[in-house]
């Protein structure tokens, strides 16, 4: 995937204006492994300046469409890509201009700057189709740059990273709170559900969930004797994952439903201390509950010592941040208490953010060096052991050990 159709017609304003574009190439901007429902790519533009005509290059990312159709189909592109676009060009202008009205300085600057996109290049369609693109700033040259995924973040990464989320949560829950009408027009068209049918045969999920129960039985014996209670417990999250039931309208708000190491970049200072982050990829956005972000954040991308001896006060921090937001729009917060947002991830994990962590936990700790690059995948290579490392086997033994311990599973 190398040429981009009409590549200046997206082109942010401020470039088109005062430069012409002379040339652009194209490289990878991820790893195999990476990224998997879209290609992330780095543009370099050659620029020309109309009234100097002195040559200078420009750095942009650009998000594309997949070229693979077994992926096209696996992450429902035609959607998820909409979506995405949808997003950045009348979401996040929205949620700012009620900024705005309320008195509220920009809380979603860890938003990356879009500079323009579209769907298609037929003129009666809102399909994505294969020339489907969209551009961002280069978060690199600022700075910014992705975590280990082997490793994960630390406290006080995490501390920010959530302030951010319930930035975002807050800011699109008290936009539903005080302007239902809008929020309705413009937000809930952007939070349509992507997934709506089990992209697997029978077979195929049966291999599916008991590779993974197999995995967590190699690196801890002891699950064996609860494989089976296991298998439907996993059999149960997954079918909820694709007929999720209404969430708590209390909480529900913008999920940003993918919430792991590599949709968040940081930037740190010189001695290492943290600065501040970039949230990514909002293709499979729903309308539910904040708690799916939260677990999923903590049980996918943080250090293990991060989760065991900060989970609670991460919980609770990320619960004070929610309130302090909604007070800043004057939403009342009476209804809401931190006991129920405890509940509020039992609930989330017993339905299906289990299966979504468990069958996460395969790429994100996938030896690096070792995934399909993304238009090499299709069912056979989706559901190979060929990429499972130790690493990951004992992730999946600790994860099904500490649900059941906290009895959410």
């Amino acid at each position: 995937m190398n040429e981009i159709s009409k590549l200046e017609d997206i082109l942010p304003e401020e470039i088109r204006k005062s430069n012409s574009l002379l040339s652009y190439t194209i490289e990878p901007l991820t790893s195999a492994g990476d990224n998997y429902g879209s290609e992330v790519q780095l543009i370099t533009l050659q620029l020309q300046d109309k009234s100097t005509n002195r040559i200078k290059e420009t750095k942009v990312v650009a998000k594309r469409a997949p070229e693979s159709e077994f992926i096209k189909k696996l992450f429902n592109t035609p959607v998820t890509f909409r979506k995405e676009v949808k997003f950045y060009q009348e979401v996040l202008p929205a949620l700012r201009r009620f900024q705005n009205e309320n008195g509220v300085d920009d809380l979603l600057t860890f938003v990356p700057k879009y500079y323009g996109g579209r769907l298609t290049l037929q003129v009666h369609s809102e399909e994505a189709d294969n020339d489907a693109i969209f551009l961002l700033e280069n978060l690199k040259v600022s700075g910014f740059r992705n975590e280990d995924r082997l490793v994960g973040f630390d406290l006080e990464t995490s501390i920010v990273i959530l302030d951010c989320l319930a930035k975002l949560h807050g800011t699109v829950l008290a936009f539903k709170t005080k302007k239902p009408e809008e929020f309705q027009k413009i937000v809930m068209p952007a939070l349509e559900y992507p997934f709506t049918e089990i992209p697997l045969n029978t077979e195929a999920m049966k291999k599916l969930l008991d590779d993974i129960i197999n995995a967590g039985i190699a690196a801890d014996s002891s699950l064996a004797k609860k494989s089976k209670e296991i298998y439907e417990k996993l059999m149960k999250s997954m079918k909820i994952r694709y007929s999720p039931p209404k969430p708590n309208e209390i909480f529900a708000t913008m999920c940003h439903n993918d919430f792991w190491v590599n949709n968040i970049m940081v930037k740190r200072s010189g001695e290492g201390s943290f600065v501040q982050c970039k949230v990514l990829d909002f293709q499979i956005t729903q309308y539910g509950s904040p708690a799916k972000d939260v677990f999923f954040f903590l049980m996918s991308s943080t250090k293990r010592s991060v989760k065991e001896d900060h989970f609670e006060t991460l919980c609770r921090h990320y619960f004070n941040t929610l309130m302090e937001v909604l007070e800043m729009f004057s939403v009342d917060t009476t209804s809401f208490s931190y006991e129920l947002f405890l509940e509020e991830i039992k609930t989330v994990v017993q339905e299906d953010e289990f299966y979504h962590l468990m069958v996460m936990l395969k790429p994100i700790f996938a030896s690096r060096g070792e995934a399909n690059e993304l238009k090499d995948y299709d069912m056979n290579n989706l559901l190979s052991n060929d990429v499972e490392s130790d690493l990951y086997r004992e992730q999946v033994a600790y994860t099904i050990n500490k649900l059941y311990a906290r009895k959410w599973i």
